[in-house]
């Protein structure tokens, strides 16, 4: 199975994709940020597009009022003042949606796909499923509040290479570090640390992990578990560690883990 889902809600989506999935009869999903669409009408759908697709098949779903990195704390900024930042930022959202199309489901696509542990379970209290930007197979062993998708826009927009991941399995991850995608400035080759629930099915001794243009080899800690560091400093701001393992049965196997890494300020570009 596979889920198509579009970021931001821009007019192209209406104009463009609509079309050609109405025509397949594929049904897709749209996040949207009601704060932007009605202050920027002449880059995103309108409350009235956003009908019309909706009554067409497509699902209109939540991707906060501001697209802001709501993981960045700000100045002097309390816990209990982030939480209240984040429910307005993200139930308002859903409250408008709801006004306009009625009630929808509560999925949540993090803005720049940035996360925490702690966004997390505001999401997980809310009723939310959060749908974040690392890559991978959704499967059993995956949070329901951070969702891996693909991307398949720009320099990902390769059909053969998309083939591949639309075909690729789950890795049974049961547990993995650095958990917070958000590291500190200083963690320039953060190590990651995977722990599986099973090897039976993969190609444990091809197992290999990627981090830019870097192939990395695991270190087996276990036989359920290993570790790797990269072998270059990690950029400033958003970053992945992809691993993959050929399945016994044919494809690979996927698992990525989602890294952010601050300037000396605590800020990363957009």
């Amino acid at each position: 199975t596979v889920v198509i889902t579009f970021d931001d809600g821009y007019d192209n989506v209406f104009e463009n994709a609509h079309p050609i999935l109405t025509e397949y009869d594929y049904p897709y999903a749209v996040f949207v940020n009601p704060d932007l669409l009605e202050a920027h009408p002449s880059a995103y759908m309108s409350w009235q597009e956003l009908k019309t697709i909706d009554a067409e098949g497509a699902t209109i779903v939540n991707h906060g009022q501001t697209h802001a990195h709501l993981i960045r704390r700000k100045d002097n900024e309390s816990e209990a003042q982030w939480q209240a930042r984040m429910k307005q930022d993200v139930v308002s959202a859903q409250q408008a949606i709801d006004a306009q199309l009625g009630e929808q489901p509560k999925y949540f696509a993090y803005p720049y796909g940035e996360y925490s542990p702690a966004l997390e379970k505001l999401l997980k209290d809310w009723g939310f499923k959060g749908f974040a930007q690392h890559s991978g197979a959704w499967s059993q062993w995956s949070p329901t509040t951070a969702i891996p998708r693909f991307p398949a826009s720009g320099r990902y927009a390769n059909l053969e290479t998309l083939a591949v991941k639309l075909n690729s399995l789950p890795m049974p991850v049961t547990h993995y570090t650095p958990a917070d995608p958000l590291v500190s400035h200083s963690e320039t080759r953060p190590t990651v640390t995977v722990e599986l629930s099973k090897t039976e099915g993969m190609n444990t001794n091809a197992l290999r992990c990627f981090a830019g243009s870097d192939v990395l080899e695991p270190h087996w800690d276990s036989e359920m578990q290993f570790s790797v560091t990269p072998k270059n400093d990690i950029p400033m701001g958003r970053s992945r560690i992809n691993c993959t393992a050929p399945s016994t049965s044919g494809g690979y196997h996927w698992f990525s883990v989602a890294l952010i890494r601050p300037d000396s300020q605590g800020n990363w570009p957009d």
